[in-house]
């Protein structure tokens, strides 16, 4: 995704990932899922 503007990251043409939601990591606390209900992939 080209950003020409630099809305997303400033400074940057292609914005970069850099939260663990974004790259597809999940967090666990205390061994429960969150949104146990929701189907996984």
């Amino acid at each position: 995704m080209f950003d020409p503007k630099s809305l997303l990251n400033p400074g940057k043409a292609v914005p970069e990932l850099h939260r663990c939601a974004e790259l597809g990591a999940m967090h666990v606390h205390h061994g429960e899922l969150p949104h146990p209900e929701l189907e996984r992939f």
